[in-house]
């Protein structure tokens, strides 16, 4: 036998879709935000978690425990997310790492072949690489970049340091940055 609830849900009431809202609406957000959601994705994330809810109402019959089976539901679509996120930022790499061979950003001698400074690029981790690349192709802030790819804003500047010194060793152009 399903609680009311879940009975209610299934029928399409209104109401009992505004009560479950009002229960877990502001836990499925606090949660979204601590798996490392930004706060608009979060609410995103809630917003569709419960359109979702609404248009497949007919399986919660099937569902035991509805809470938990929502909690599933906001860990699926954070997980999502970050998959999302993570494919993008490897497609804006390899652009912005073909960006800078062809434009020669960011004060490597004009001399430099790109296929040394290409090479440079990708000895760099992959994390100062990407940090490397969203402060000096796209000009985001080490604020912006923690909020892009998930780190604190320390970490971005202090990854971002050592993709230059890791640059300027490989390329020996020590003098060029300092």
């Amino acid at each position: 036998m399903q609680p009311p609830l879940v009975t209610q849900l299934v029928a399409g009431d209104h109401d009992a879709f505004a009560a479950l809202y009002d229960r877990l609406g502001k836990k499925l957000y606090a949660t979204a935000v601590q798996l490392n959601c930004a706060h608009q994705e979060a609410e995103d994330i809630v917003h569709d978690l419960f359109v979702e809810l609404a248009r497949h109402r007919q399986e919660l019959n099937d569902i035991e425990n509805l809470e938990a089976y929502i909690f599933t539901m906001l860990r699926n679509a954070v997980s999502r997310l970050q998959r999302r996120k993570k494919t993008g930022l490897k497609a804006f790499l390899r652009w912005s790492s073909d960006q800078i061979a062809r434009n020669r950003t960011h004060g490597i001698p004009a001399t430099l072949p790109d296929e040394d400074l290409s090479k440079a690029l990708n000895l760099l981790p992959e994390p100062q690489r990407i940090v490397l690349i969203l402060k000096v192709i796209s000009g985001l802030s080490f604020k912006q970049i923690s909020s892009v790819v998930g780190i604190k804003m320390n970490t971005a500047a202090s990854r971002y340091r050592y993709a230059i010194q890791k640059l300027q060793s490989t390329l020996g152009a020590e003098d060029d940055y300092k």
